[in-house]
């Protein structure tokens, strides 16, 4: 499968793999699954699931303190 690459807010957001398993954010990758009924989660935020990897990912994105200090970069 290919990998899809987008940007929000200035972070770079790779997403890939069989099933897309697999989310990297500015080159780091994070950990992801796959949970029943088809939604996805990470333990970057826990308890909260997701429809899609990219709405996973923008999540990450507004509320992990992993990007907090890098938020809408350019």
């Amino acid at each position: 499968m290919t990998d899809t690459t987008m940007t929000y807010r200035g972070h770079e957001i790779v997403i890939g793999g069989a099933g897309d398993q697999r989310l990297s954010i500015d080159g780091e990758a994070i950990p992801i699954s796959q949970v029943p009924h088809g939604d996805f989660a990470t333990q970057l935020l826990p308890y909260s699931n997701f429809p899609s990897v990219e709405a996973l990912a923008q999540a990450i994105i507004d509320h992990s303190p992993q990007f907090s200090g890098r938020r809408d970069v350019t």
